[in-house]
């Protein structure tokens, strides 16, 4: 998410049953960063584990006990007193600041704040108009009321046609819509390769083609490999490993590197014909 609001309330805590006074460091303990800027994971303290800690809240409850949230730009004031430094991978600019409310473990209703990065929905839509040829597409909590434990559903509006949950979409455009979502992870937080499976299986030509030039666009800074049977994804790849029967009962591996056909074209263009 990019950092945490750390608690500077002063408030004198409530002390519920056998609960235990809070350690220092909770609500504003900062990360250990690993080289590449990114938080190193860590065991789960113990004081969080038992959930018996005595918190102070630094935002009011909601006074109806009802579900509140709320997203907004990040306050000076917020970012000041977050974990949030320089030094993050994601910047100021591309953080949001979200207050939820839910009930806590001491059966009270409480509020919550937290920054989280505004990229990944941006970065849904920027991929599925690119795939579709326009068109929206957005995600949304399937229980708002409880946004740390809820799922995800996927909501998607082809050219043409109004917005509906992917599962109402044909199997082409779940597949496309499917395809959006997964590079628009990749536009947050790429990974240096990724295997996709029969991915272009219910694509017809046009919607291949828009796939491929995807695939070469990311392929800059990961490493896709496909399995695929659809001869215009086999077109566009720089290599192909595949497996050929010479003599019946006999399995052969064959690798062909394409990555540098363009230039031997032309170089070679009557050879090429």
């Amino acid at each position: 998410a990019g950092g945490a609001p750390r608690s500077t309330s002063a408030a004198t805590p409530t002390v519920l049953g056998g609960a235990t006074a809070a350690p220092s460091w909770l609500g504003h303990r900062p990360l250990k960063l690993r080289a590449d800027g990114f938080g190193v994971i860590g065991p789960t303290p113990a004081e969080l584990r038992v959930r018996r800690i005595i918190t102070v809240d630094d935002l009011p409850a909601p006074a109806d006990g009802g579900f509140h949230a709320s997203v907004s730009t990040v306050p000076a004031a917020v970012l000041a007193r977050s974990t949030w430094t320089a030094g993050c991978p994601v910047a100021a600019n591309d953080l949001r600041y979200m207050t939820v409310s839910f009930w806590g473990f001491d059966a009270r209703a409480h509020t919550g704040e937290l920054l989280v990065n505004r990229r990944a929905t941006s970065a849904l839509v920027t991929v599925f108009r690119r795939l579709f040829g326009g068109g929206r597409a957005e995600l949304r909590l399937e229980n708002p009321e409880a946004p740390l434990e809820s799922g995800i559903e996927v909501f998607a509006q082809p050219p043409g046609k109004k917005l509906e949950n992917i599962n109402l979409l044909s199997g082409g455009e779940r597949s496309l819509t499917g395809v959006s979502l997964l590079f628009a992870i990749y536009m947050v937080k790429p990974s240096p390769f990724c295997l996709l499976d029969e991915i272009d299986a219910a694509l017809d030509e046009e919607n291949v083609g828009r796939l491929t030039n995807l695939l070469k666009e990311f392929s800059a800074n990961s490493q896709f490999i496909v399995i695929t049977h659809n001869k215009r994804t086999v077109a566009g790849a720089d290599v192909l490993y595949g497996v050929t029967m010479e003599e019946s009962g006999v399995s052969k591996l064959v690798a062909i590197r394409l990555e540098n056909r363009e230039q031997a074209e032309a170089a070679h263009p009557t050879a090429a014909r």
